[in-house]
């Protein structure tokens, strides 16, 4: 039964994912509303895929779900590079320390100004943090506007 429920998550998450980014772009692209769909690290794939086609050009949502190290670590690859997105939002999700430490490691490879990481696993991370990350985490922080924000 558990093999049953977790396909049916899965397909559902992948449908969120596409009518999100369809309704994106109806709306200019601006932004992708994934928060509260029961979203695991199974669906990072759809959502990277997504990412490096038509990426929105200001928010992706991604509060709310059920996203871990692994998922962050896709999704982290899937931004390097990226040029439009600006506002990050994965409040409420399972990442730790592994997960916010790749992310902030691309960061200077974005145009990313804001990303939200409250109320996740294993905080505070900034403690944790080895010297390099958070050399990284400092010079974005310098940049006008940018912020991480984090309990």
């Amino acid at each position: 039964m558990k093999d049953l429920e977790d396909k049916i998550i899965e397909i559902y998450g992948k449908v969120e994912i596409e009518r999100a980014w369809k309704e994106s772009l109806k709306g200019g692209g601006a932004d992708v509303l994934l928060n509260n769909q029961m979203l695991h690290a199974v669906h990072m794939d759809t959502i990277c895929h997504f990412l490096g086609r038509q990426s929105p050009s200001r928010l992706l949502h991604l509060s709310d779900n059920r996203l871990d190290d692994e998922a962050l670590k896709k999704l982290a690859g899937a931004l390097r590079g990226n040029s439009t997105l600006q506002v990050l939002t994965l409040e409420h999700n399972k990442i730790g320390l592994a997960g916010s430490t790749a992310l902030i490691n691309v960061l200077a490879t974005t145009k990313l100004k804001e990303v939200k990481l409250k109320r996740n696993a294993e905080q505070p991370w900034h403690q944790k943090y080895d010297a390099a990350t958070k050399k990284t985490l400092e010079a974005w922080r310098k940049k006008p506007y940018c912020g991480v924000y984090a309990d």
